[in-house]
């Protein structure tokens, strides 16, 4: 059950940002910001929160889906990282780029890492439907994060403004020579004219 309300929950975030995505399809960098924000919502924050019920709450049950020992106190540590693991991506949905960058790498390597144990259960003969399924599912997600993340590291994207620049548009940091400078009112001389001047031993 927890196994298919993950896979459940992988395509439903697929689908609501690639609907919420195509209502942006005029802009792509709020399209593809759009489609990542849903993708760690509701393809892996939701996830997240159910497994975290699931292994601290019900482990016997988890470790018995799984074919795994049950009683070992390994289900409530997972179970405790899988909730931090499901806020991390529903805080992102509200935060920056640089915010979604940190939560994907952290979440890619935590999936993918978990894919591989899943695999190698398989290997020494462990058939059971919750350790067959994230053998596939845990590739698929770090593999979908990454890619939509990819999509939205590029200049001018939804999320935090550029560096140097304020939310009025006004220029902020190390900047051009002449960049910040605006159109002195009739009769002023901005302090950068009269350093000029006076270097060249003219005065206002």
């Amino acid at each position: 059950m927890r196994v298919m309300v993950i896979a459940i929950c992988y395509l439903l975030g697929i689908a609501v940002g690639a609907i919420a995505a195509a209502v942006h399809a005029g802009n792509a960098a709020t399209a593809a910001a759009l489609m990542l924000r849903w993708v760690l919502l509701v393809s892996v924050g939701i996830p997240l929160v159910v497994a975290f019920a699931g292994h601290t709450f019900g482990g016997h049950r988890a470790a018995r889906r799984l074919g795994w020992a049950e009683g070992s106190p390994f289900q409530t540590e997972l179970g405790i990282w899988d909730g931090a693991g499901g806020v991390l991506p529903i805080v992102a949905f509200w935060q920056n780029r640089e915010f979604w960058l940190a939560t994907v790498i952290v979440l890619s390597v935590f999936w993918a890492g978990a894919g591989i144990v899943h695999v190698n259960d398989l290997r020494r003969g462990n058939r059971h439907l919750d350790n067959l399924l994230p053998a596939v599912v845990n590739f698929l997600v770090p593999a979908t994060l990454i890619s939509r993340q990819g999509s939205v590291i590029v200049p001018g994207l939804p999320g935090r403004e550029p560096r140097g620049q304020h939310r009025s548009g006004q220029i902020r940091g190390p900047v051009g020579r002449d960049q910040w400078r605006q159109p002195s009112a009739p009769g002023q001389v901005d302090r950068g004219e009269r350093g000029r001047h006076r270097h060249h031993g003219h005065h206002p």
